[in-house]
């Protein structure tokens, strides 16, 4: 096995990392506590409460019924996009840990075998 250069190993380390998907929501990480954090998944505004009295127009109840079945769906909307993108992230980070490791891997094994050729190299006095 051929040594090969650490200018070698640096930009194959760069080239690799900068391949790397970015990942969508953020992670919070204090006092040993985690949480994923969305940054694409907005909060829908709740509609306004709708009048509850016997003085109320049918066509207010009615509105604000509309705004709230609105609401749901943008819920719904909300849900499937926070799935969406921690589904993203999950497979992100997974690939960001598989490909570290393997750099480490291959340092280590870089590392073996330039002390195995130094090992083999005669000596020169």
């Amino acid at each position: 096995m051929r040594f090969l250069s650490p200018i070698f190993l640096c930009a194959f380390g760069l080239l690799a990392l900068s391949s790397l998907p970015a990942l969508a929501g953020t992670v919070e990480y204090t006092d040993l506590r985690g949480r994923w954090v969305s940054t694409n998944c907005p909060d829908p505004q709740p509609p306004a409460l709708a009048p509850r009295d016997s003085e109320s127009k049918a066509d207010a109840i009615n509105r604000a019924e509309k705004e709230k079945l609105l609401f749901a769906e943008q819920l719904r909307a909300q849900m499937a996009c926070l799935s969406q993108e921690a589904q993203r992230d999950i497979e992100a980070i997974g690939l960001l840990i598989t490909q570290s490791a393997q750099a480490q891997i291959n340092q280590i094994q870089a590392n073996w075998a330039a002390l195995a050729a130094t090992a083999r190299a005669p000596a020169t006095e």
